[in-house]
């Protein structure tokens, strides 16, 4: 009977597999130097990551000119015997800003276990993700799309609880609640760690949002920084989301902001108010990147009320800052 599940890590050569690994294991897990190292197509031991509740399979990368199906077939025939996983991290390299036939592939033959790590996720621009999202989303749910970032800690904490609900299936937690508890209780130290390094990120994306949209709304003609102004927003939600672990797609930014349409009302009036206008702006935005990191930080749980009283609470915090200070 096996001790603990195991996770299977694989994808593209040099995709940042190890460096994921090392990032959600405790220190000493993963030495340094094996960020670096090319494994071995036939060293399959050395590259088990045990933990006390669950063995990291780092496989091997794909090769350059390898087929998909082929090196799927490798790992099932090498690894799947001794270390049968329960659940499949299939990485893609975010900064290479595309997603192969070959990766499409894979994520179609591991199925239900596997879930699209998007590793590197600092490096790429809102629209490239947004591409390359839509690409993975013809395989599988968007829930099962993680952004990731090893050196940001970002997403780690959400990969960790997806891989938990495939791996013990919550929805029917009664015979595994026992191994839940161990997992949640082994992680915890890192995830108050994961959590405070994304804090920072999100109110960096807030401050930064707010600050630009003072600046794109001092334009002195009136509407002409209205749509800047949304395109601003659209951005700072996605990267907060991204922050979260999520893969902020149209229909999801669609949802959030609908909830928030008073937000768009208050830049449009605020364009007719020259003097109030950038102060205005600054402050909506502020309010609106607050009620982000509120609803991506509640798994998206919270309601339309909560989010607005999140939103009006910090606009009001916003409207008393100097934003040209900052801008």
């Amino acid at each position: 009977m096996k001790k603990h599940p195991s996770i299977l890590v694989c994808g593209q050569y040099a995709c940042g597999k190890t460096s994921l690994i090392q990032a959600v294991c405790p220190d000493g897990t993963v030495p340094d130097e094996a960020i670096h190292s090319k494994q071995s197509k036939t060293d399959f031991d050395s590259v088990v990551y045990q933990t006390e509740v669950a063995d990291f399979l780092d496989a091997p990368g794909i090769e350059l000119g390898e087929l998909a199906a082929s090196y799927w077939d490798n790992l099932r025939t090498k690894l799947q015997d001794k270390y049968p996983w329960d659940c499949v991290w299939y990485c893609i390299d975010s900064s290479k800003g595309i997603v192969q036939r070959g990766d499409l592939e894979i994520l179609r033959l591991a199925g239900e276990k596997a879930i699209a790590v998007m590793t590197k996720s600092e490096l790429i621009e809102k629209e490239i993700m947004a591409a390359m999202v839509a690409e993975i989303e013809t395989v599988m749910p968007n829930d099962k799309i993680i952004t990731t970032s090893s050196r940001d800690s970002i997403g780690l904490s959400k990969l960790l609880d997806s891989s938990k609900r495939i791996i013990f299936d919550v929805e029917n937690a009664e015979k595994t609640i026992d191994n839940i508890d161990e997992w949640d209780s082994y992680f915890k130290k890192n995830e108050e760690i994961w959590h405070v390094n994304v804090s920072d990120a999100v109110s960096e994306y807030i401050y930064w949002g707010a600050g630009r949209a003072f600046v794109i709304a001092a334009v002195p003609i009136p509407l002409a920084d209205v749509l800047p102004l949304i395109a601003n927003e659209a951005y700072m939600i996605t990267k907060i989301g991204s922050c979260y672990g999520y893969a902020v797609d149209e229909s999801m930014l669609a949802s959030f902001v609908g909830c928030l349409g008073g937000s768009i009302t208050g830049k449009v009036i605020s364009s007719f108010i020259p003097f109030f206008k950038a102060p205005v702006a600054a402050a909506v935005t502020f309010g609106v990147g607050c009620a982000a990191a509120a609803y991506f930080e509640s798994d998206m749980s919270i309601g339309k009320d909560e989010i607005n009283r999140i939103f009006l609470e910090a606009r009001i915090k916003g409207e008393n800052m100097d934003w040209k200070a900052t801008a």
